[in-house]
């Protein structure tokens, strides 16, 4: 988890709010409810929202790229 939360922390304390450009945002570390049924594993979906955020912060690649590789190297759970 630390090669997925840390890099994603800084990230996050370094982007201005949209509503409050002088006010940076904060890593939050809030319980996340994946959403159940729909016929996607939770780490399918973990995959589509962190694929979504690089496309939300294109230039956020060669910061958080460590990022991606820690989530494709996950195993998923609902198959074993």
């Amino acid at each position: 988890m630390t090669d997925i939360m840390s890099p994603v922390a800084h990230f996050l304390v370094s982007k201005p709010l949209d509503n409050e450009p002088s006010i940076n945002g904060a890593a939050p570390y809030n319980r996340y409810d994946f959403v159940q049924g729909g016929g996607e594993t939770v780490l399918a979906e973990l995959k589509r929202l962190m694929n979504e955020a690089f496309a939300q912060f294109p230039d956020s690649e060669e910061q958080l790229g460590g990022v991606r590789e820690a989530v494709e190297a996950l195993i998923d759970l609902s198959t074993v």
